[in-house]
């Protein structure tokens, strides 16, 4: 079974999208979620679909604004 290296980057998308699911604290969620959506949206350009760009660039906007809204917005005592 020979797979290309687009395939290998839906793959590996796939696998770290997952795992990110699987992680409790906050920050290393949206982080590790982030890397799966980049995977995700290079997966998309080099496949020429647009709805896996395009959604995935929605989900790693979402995960960077409440990123940024943790680390700079958020009450130590939160």
């Amino acid at each position: 079974m020979k797979i290309d290296k687009v395939e290998l980057v839906g793959y590996a998308a796939t696998v770290v999208l997952i795992a990110s699911f699987a992680i409790d604290d906050f920050l290393l969620f949206r982080i590790v979620n982030s890397v799966g959506c980049f995977l995700f949206i290079l997966y998309g350009i080099l496949k020429k679909a647009t709805p896996v760009t395009i959604t995935n660039l929605a989900i790693v906007s979402l995960n960077l604004y409440y990123i940024i809204k943790y680390l700079y917005f958020s009450s130590p005592h939160s």
